[in-house]
């Protein structure tokens, strides 16, 4: 079954909820199956609902390659939990490929959690069903009753995905719950009771704070952005992304040959995924665009030099060592990549325009270093943007998450916020933070159970990338900071879902969404600003969006809804993907119980074993 409510709705309380039924009704032994992130909740979930779980971190099927079919600790456990089983909707990868045949082994049952089941595509729910359905014929009441050859009616628009999901996912939003369980109390706003007490939903206050972006960048903003070219138009001014789509410089008669032509397929998505990283990141921050640009000169120059050298430097393996490696150490990088990319002959290539390509894409990098390199924390006007917002009356004695995309920004903002990291109450936390924990409990040590000790520290301003997106409990907060501009609805409620959720003591949670600004349009209204930014990133991004998720693609209709303050469109837009349609026995159920109470009663008393029968067209029997 998928446990698919949206955010802040208590997913794991109900998958806890479920795995204790069938401890104790059916002697069943759980393995919990979850990101890193949330193991020590899940841990701690563990010990109080005492569920005899074991708690294995998803990492630990990739990075240690941990085979729970093959391995005692795991193996005798058949039933098993998965939180955040969106992480497994590529069939492709080693985590997937190590989990599926544990799923696969007789008697397994499988809870997966996830509030966003479906990210792109119908196969990312296919993929996430066949982790514990290893036959193509299936028991579930579809037509045909092969799933293989349903999910391609579904690619080509012949059935519908919801006719299969209501058989086997959940998925209640914070209307349903209102609408279905709750009560008006004596002013006319709902609630649902929960161990007798009143819990409610707080409000939401989205707010949007304008910077001028051309003053962030010392007036260079539009010079950059026309450097950002859309690949293949081989302008003189604009970056060319080259060494991303080298596949067009291998000789016309080898191209469709293999190696070669896994290069057309690696480049055919890479350009225009490195101009939208160039352009997020742009706007995101001052320090996020230099750091990329100049690793970019790092990998460009070192991939020139191999050039040189006879060594064409494609693959994965290639591009890591081109940017990991140390300056200390790039006498051996040569050698490693002669090992790595022997079937890859620079006589194969059209090697000295190759190389003038190269060469061009360095000397726009270089032309955009020198534009950023010297730009000081003073003179970075979204940096002072949000040093004014923390000024706030409002903000004083609150916590705050700010959350940005990327690392860099985030660390950047930790620098600034809190000079040598001087003050103990300002942390910052992204995937490479080894004490997320710790920090996580300071931050929010009510909604964790966390007793401080004397000698901490809380924590009031915690920034953070998207690590902390995902499943944590950070109600002691009710105030939000996006850094960076949202294209998609979908990464904010994940946001706001941390501090959103039943039980807050806070009767409304604030975000504040930054939102850059031309010069020009300072005297325009804000739908008129919006609508200029929406277009700005159509003309820089342009069909190159479909490449990304369906998560981080635009959706211009949502971006009003956010930057408006619009919490009823918001609700909308999060819930457009809601896999309408689940819900309908439990709706009928709860209308049954409002309106024919005598009725349901009668339904509840029926007892075991009462079957229904028809008579078959022939006359000769009954089904």
């Amino acid at each position: 079954v998928f446990v698919s409510d949206v955010v802040g709705m208590g997913k794991s309380f109900v998958g806890s909820a479920i795995l204790k039924h069938f401890r104790t009704w059916k002697r069943m032994k759980p393995l919990i199956i979850c990101p890193a992130s949330l193991q020590e909740m899940w841990e701690g979930y563990n010990e109080d609902f005492d569920l005899g779980a074991r708690v294995l971190s998803m990492s630990m099927l990739h990075d240690r390659g941990v085979k729970p079919a093959e391995d005692s600790l795991y193996k005798q456990r058949k039933l098993v939990l998965i939180d955040e089983s969106h992480n497994f909707r590529y069939s492709d990868t080693q985590r997937y490929k190590n989990l599926q045949p544990f799923l696969h082994l007789p008697g397994s049952k499988v809870v997966l959690l996830t509030a966003t089941p479906r990210n792109k595509l119908a196969k990312d729910i296919y993929n996430q069903i066949k982790l514990f359905h290893p036959e193509d014929i299936t028991d579930i009441p579809i037509d045909p009753p092969s799933l293989t050859r349903y999910f391609k009616a579904i690619e080509a628009g012949d059935k519908d995905l919801r006719d299969l999901l209501r058989h086997i996912l959940i998925r209640r939003t914070r209307k349903h719950i209102l609408d279905w369980y709750g009560n008006d109390d004596e002013n006319g706003r709902r609630y649902i009771l929960i161990g007798g007490r009143r819990q409610y939903f707080p409000k939401r206050e989205l707010e949007p704070v304008g910077y001028s972006i051309e003053e962030a960048y010392r007036g260079f903003y539009q010079t950059l952005r026309s450097y950002i070219s859309r690949p293949g138009e081989q302008h003189p001014d604009e970056f060319w992304y080259a060494r991303y789509g080298i596949w067009h410089f291998v000789r016309k008669d080898k191209q469709h040959v293999e190696p070669y032509r896994r290069l057309q397929r690696a480049g055919r998505n890479l350009r225009g995924l490195m101009r939208i990283i160039l352009f997020k990141r742009l706007e995101s921050s001052v320090e996020a665009f230099r750091k990329t640009v100049g690793r970019m000169i790092l990998t460009h120059e070192r991939f020139l030099k191999s050039l040189d050298m006879g060594i064409v430097p494609a693959g994965d393996k290639a591009e890591d060592l081109l940017y990991e490696t140390r300056q200390e150490d790039e006498e051996q990088l040569y050698d490693q990549l002669m090992e790595l990319t022997q079937s890859y002959k620079i006589e194969e290539f059209q090697a000295e325009e190759l190389k003038e390509a190269i060469q061009h894409d360095l000397d726009v990098l270089g032309r955009m270093q020198g534009l950023v390199k010297n730009i000081t924390p003073q003179q970075d006007a979204k940096l002072q943007a949000v040093k004014e917002l923390m000024k706030r009356e409002d903000l004083w004695d609150k916590k705050v998450l700010i959350f940005s995309q990327f690392a860099e920004t985030a660390r950047y903002l930790h620098e600034r916020l809190n000079p040598g990291g001087q003050d103990a109450s300002v942390d910052v936390v992204d995937s490479s933070k080894k004490n997320r924990s710790s920090i996580i409990r300071r931050f929010a040590p009510v909604a964790n159970k966390y007793a401080m000790r004397p000698n901490e520290v809380p924590i009031n301003t915690l920034i953070t990338t998207d690590v902390l997106s995902e499943g944590l409990n950070l109600q002691d907060c009710d105030t939000i900071i996006n850094y960076d501009l949202h294209w998609n609805p979908v990464r904010l409620i994940q946001r706001i879902g941390r501090i959103d959720r039943i039980g807050t003591e806070f009767d409304k949670v604030y975000t504040f969404n930054f939102l850059p600004e031309l010069e020009l349009e300072r005297q325009l209204g804000l739908r008129e600003r919006l609508h200029r930014r929406i277009q700005e990133i159509h003309d820089t991004i342009g069909e190159d969006a479909e490449i990304l998720d369906k998560t981080e693609r635009l959706n211009p209709e949502a971006m009003y809804a956010i930057y408006e303050g619009d919490e009823e469109g918001l609700d909308r837009h999060a819930a457009e993907d809601d896999l309408f349609g689940t819900l309908e026995a439990e709706e009928i159920i709860r209308q049954l119980e409002r309106d024919e109470p005598n009725y349901m009663r009668y339904i509840r008393e029926l007892p075991d074993g009462v079957r229904s029968a028809r008579s078959t067209p022939q006359g000769k029997g009954a089904i």
